[in-house]
């Protein structure tokens, strides 16, 4: 009984931080989109297409909101995580599933490189008029963030 108990602690825990990290990823992302000036609404929230703004522009933007998301998660998992889960040190610990949030800023730099492997997909593959080159720079794109992704995990 007490292992059953256990398990659904544990996946209710998994979803609450999955969705956490996705609101997390909604809201950086919609601040990239208004930066750039794509409707949010018609993009589904989720910026991971140019939109008909520069494609400059919105690589740029994507860019930074993808290395502020890595050094804002990391500075937050890394210098704070200790002090938010301790009952001792922090009064709200009990209140708040404050692992569920440090699980998300973990997770928040893998959602958005998800959103920009799609915008420089995208862009890739506007780039080009012939469907080979097409093919090649999107595919030459996705297996170069494959292999830093892979890198950087391992």
């Amino acid at each position: 009984r007490r292992v059953w108990r256990d398990i659904l602690r544990a996946y209710a825990r998994m979803c609450a931080t999955v969705a956490s990290a996705v609101s997390l990823r909604m809201l950086c992302d919609a601040i990239g989109m208004v930066a750039v000036g794509i409707d949010a609404r018609k993009s589904g929230f989720w910026f991971a297409h140019c939109g008909g703004v520069n494609d400059a522009v919105c690589l740029l933007a994507g860019a930074v909101e993808f290395a502020a998301s890595v050094v804002c998660s990391g500075l937050f998992v890394w210098y704070c995580q200790e002090w938010v889960v301790d009952a001792a040190a922090n009064p709200t610990s009990n209140l708040v599933s404050w692992r569920v949030l440090v699980g998300a800023a973990e997770w928040l730099p893998i959602s958005v490189a998800v959103g920009k492997t799609n915008l420089l997909a995208e862009v890739a593959a506007t780039a080009w008029d012939d469907p080979l080159l097409r093919l090649s720079s999107t595919s030459f794109f996705s297996v170069c963030l494959t292999v830093i992704c892979g890198a950087v995990a391992g």
